[in-house]
């Protein structure tokens, strides 16, 4: 028969530090849960955002063209407008210049309206 021995068992900080940390990892079933949870909700919201992109990428593009066409209205109204304002010039200094030189022909005069 086999003398009785004293079983103690020692454990050491190591050892009680491990088996902590695997308590922690285990019983945290409500957070993986949660975490889950966010995970499906992110996934919805790119679903979502990737089905509300542009289904026509080629309508920048069009913009572009739209863009020029415009850009290009604009110049022709800018120079059009630059003739204009040129022209207005040219007849403000013409008005100006018949103010200033006296006129060859006198205005008629005339008679003055006897009353009774």
């Amino acid at each position: 028969m086999v003398p009785p021995t004293d079983n103690k068992v020692s454990l050491g900080c190591g050892t009680l530090i491990l088996i902590a940390l695997i308590v922690m990892i285990f019983s945290r079933g409500s957070d993986s849960g949660r975490v889950s949870d966010e995970l499906q909700k992110l996934r919805r919201e790119v679903r979502t955002l990737a089905d509300h992109k542009d289904p026509f990428p080629s309508s920048g593009i069009e913009e572009g063209k739209k863009i020029d066409h415009l850009q290009k209205s604009v110049d022709a109204l800018k120079r059009s407008i630059d003739s204009q304002s040129a022209r207005i010039d040219s007849l403000k200094a013409e008005l100006q210049q018949m103010r200033s030189k006296p006129d060859a022909t006198p205005a008629p005069v005339t008679p003055p309206v006897e009353r009774e």
